[in-house]
């Protein structure tokens, strides 16, 4: 779930390429309404989003799928953010740009799939 249609589509693109399916959204309420219609293996979330943002819908979602691995996305290398978003719940913690095979290893980690 990232608001840059260009890394959501990089992003989404380099997913379906390991072989994963993959459901975009653009902000925190579509990303909780989804959510309603089924529940995915992990999702990725970025911090900065319209509407509701990363970090409020990363509470809602653990309050709603604790069991929900999550990977916050952000541009910001703030130290600050990665500790609030993993203290929140948040599986890892990736800063855009990130390289593909750290997001390979990130979300087969969070996925608790072998390499």
């Amino acid at each position: 779930m990232n608001d840059e249609q260009d890394i959501l589509q990089v992003v989404a693109d380099r997913l379906e390429w390991l072989g994963l399916d993959v459901t975009m959204a653009t902000s925190g309420d579509e990303c909780l309404a989804r959510l309603a219609e089924c529940v995915p293996d992990l999702v990725l979330l970025d911090v900065q989003m319209p509407g509701t943002d990363g970090i409020e819908t990363l509470t809602i979602l653990q309050q709603e799928v604790p069991d929900l691995p999550v990977v916050m996305l952000s541009a910001s290398a703030h130290p600050g953010i990665a500790e609030r978003a993993l203290e929140l719940g948040a599986q890892d913690f990736l800063v855009k740009p990130f390289d593909p095979i750290l997001l390979k290893r990130t979300v087969f980690k969070a996925l608790g799939r072998e390499l």
